[in-house]
């Protein structure tokens, strides 16, 4: 790999690629969902707060790279019915909500989940950690994010930003939901925007850390 930096998520064990220099970009807690062998001497990102282990990494900077895919928006459909759902991440779970005439959209290309979400009622997601559940809410469908990691929906807002608006954490925040769907465009552009930053600051820090044991 000579002197390329390459880039894992937690998830990926050891160094496959036998790289020189290794940043470890954390998209969920080390160790949360799957096993974490990490290599000596990689350098941590996070993309949230939510998924940093500061006893590991001393507190990780943070690296996000949003962007807005632009066929999820709210196409006004007045005649919504019927219910669709995501398994993802989630597939250790246990499915709760009435699967009679309920759609996966696990494998669909983003149009067929775009177009069922404009379709639909409601969406649950079982994946907390997936960008679907702002979509969904773009698109003008009730989002409900099925809750196990975090204990109620303030906890799972206050560490996940992105779910401020327009998504249920569990049955009891319905009426958040729908009153703050037309938030959730502002909040991913401004995200966005802010995303830009930490990339410029991932290339400053890595050319850094690396260019120094370069020369050490």
């Amino acid at each position: 790999m000579g002197e390329a930096i390459v880039v894992y998520p937690e998830v990926v064990q050891g160094n496959p690629l036998d790289a020189k220099y290794v940043v470890r970009w954390l998209l969920n807690k080390p160790g949360l969902i799957h096993p974490f062998r990490p290599t000596s001497g990689e350098m941590y990102f996070k993309a949230g707060n939510f998924s940093d282990d500061p006893t590991l990494t001393g507190g990780a900077p943070l690296l996000t790279a949003w962007q807005i895919n632009p066929v999820y928006s709210n196409r006004g459909s007045v005649n919504r019915s019927g219910t669709c759902y995501m398994i993802r991440k989630g597939r250790d779970r246990d499915i709760v909500h009435d699967l009679r005439g309920s759609v996966c959209l696990d494998d669909k290309s983003h149009e067929e989940i775009a177009d069922a979400f404009n379709r639909m009622d409601t969406f649950y997601c079982y994946d907390e950690m997936t960008m679907y559940a702002q979509y969904a809410a773009l698109c003008g469908c009730l989002s409900i994010v099925m809750p196990k990691y975090f204990s109620s929906h303030d906890d799972y807002i206050a560490t996940r930003r992105i779910a401020r608006f327009g998504v249920s954490y569990g049955f009891d925040h319905f009426d958040h939901a729908r009153a703050t769907q037309h938030l959730v465009a502002g909040l991913l552009e401004e995200m966005a925007c802010e995303s830009e930053a930490t990339i410029d600051r991932f290339v400053d820090l890595t050319q850094r850390r690396f260019t120094a044991a370069q020369s050490g």
